[in-house]
């Protein structure tokens, strides 16, 4: 089973994303914006995240995570994701997620 979940900083939706363990998955966004020897190290979203200020000690004062839907069948968690970035893109998000 799948969680959809989104990264914010204030109101603003910065990153929709999908994952097995929300809290894991909080904590590996921590580690892969501040790690350079990650490969995911130089993401949009994470060189965004440094580029405004925000640093190791204060990332999660600042960017925050909630669950937006829990339990999606394995399968439709791709399609799930999608949906839910092209309804937050039609509401005038401009999400940080990497175009694929």
């Amino acid at each position: 089973m799948w969680y959809i979940y989104r990264l914010y900083i204030g109101d603003r939706t910065i990153y929709i994303g999908k994952c097995k363990n929300i809290k894991q998955r909080y904590w590996e966004h921590k580690s892969d914006c501040f790690n350079n020897l990650k490969n995911k190290f130089n993401q949009y979203k994470y060189m965004c995240i440094r580029q405004i200020g925000i640093v190791r000690e204060n990332f999660y004062d600042y960017v925050k995570i909630e669950c937006l839907y829990e339990n999606i069948p394995n399968g439709f968690d791709k399609k799930m994701e999608q949906w839910v970035m092209c309804n937050y893109r039609d509401f005038g998000c401009n999400l940080w997620n990497e175009l694929n």
